[in-house]
């Protein structure tokens, strides 16, 4: 496994006020329209995975969802103590959460994933090296054949057009280019948030250079009766499917957090 790439500057999404305000946000586009969509391009093979990646998951919205649709297990990763703090206030015996320490997924051995998703991480992500070592630890992890989803906001709105609770400045914006935005908590105060700008050519770009194959991308607007001003995007890849199964990785050591010395498959078996 390649070693992570150093972090740079961003929002500290490990900072309570944050995490809190972004759990608080109305998230309606995500919810009537994304979450959905993603569901539906995860949908491969009937009843739907058995396995789930959510990396990223930030308080569990996603993963909750899913487990709901799918009734499946969902392994639901984040970086943040503070959002996995409100993630596990809301327990579901469905859901495991997981902390990554610097953004690899050591207790998770190779080919343990049906499928995975990844809601709102890429504009998180400061420099393509990470975007680069994330999607490589996603395909490791997923079977082949298993496929990956990313959703994010369309590049095209990204300062064009208003989200909910969000006030972000005005592009038109380059690729890896910061993103300032504002975003009111529930105690009225206002965050600064910092992320990244990454073009629907680098969202392609990154998972195919990880491996992944049939890469798509697709617009997602809202037509209800009070759409939203901004788009989403979704992109999907799929990894190659292979006869062969490879073998988990050796794991002795690998993590210093308790909780994530346990194997996936460890937990599944509990």
């Amino acid at each position: 496994m390649d070693e992570p790439p150093a972090p740079t500057t961003a929002t500290a999404w490990q900072d309570a006020g944050i995490a809190a305000a972004y759990a608080a946000a109305p998230h309606t586009l995500e919810r009537t329209v994304g979450y959905p969509a993603v569901f539906a391009s995860l949908l491969v093979d009937r009843p739907g995975p058995a396995t789930l990646l959510d990396y990223g998951c930030g308080p569990g919205e996603a993963a909750r969802a899913a487990a709901h649709v799918f009734k499946t297990r969902v392994c639901a990763v984040d970086t943040s103590p503070a959002m996995l703090e409100l993630a596990r206030a809301r327990p579901d015996p469905r859901i495991d959460y997981l902390q990554s320490h610097d953004g690899s997924l050591p207790f998770l051995p190779d080919a343990s994933m049906d499928a995975a998703m990844c809601c709102f991480v890429f504009i998180c992500v400061p420099s393509r090296d990470e975007l680069d070592f994330i999607c490589a630890e996603i395909h490791r992890v997923l079977r082949p054949g298993g496929r990956f989803a990313v959703l994010g906001s369309d590049p095209a709105s990204i300062g064009q057009a208003g989200y909910d609770g969000w006030h972000t400045e005005p592009g038109p914006y380059l690729d890896g280019a910061p993103v300032h935005s504002r975003l009111r908590g529930p105690d009225g105060a206002w965050q600064d948030i910092t992320d990244t700008f990454w073009s629907t050519a680098t969202h392609r770009d990154v998972l195919a250079d990880a491996g992944f194959r049939r890469v798509r991308t697709r617009i997602l607007t809202s037509h209800g009766p009070h759409p939203a001003t901004g788009g989403l995007l979704l992109v999907t890849g799929d990894k190659r499917s292979s006869p062969h199964r490879p073998l988990p990785m050796d794991l002795g050591g690998a993590v210093s957090d308790s909780e994530s010395r346990r194997s996936w498959d460890g937990m599944r078996r509990a």
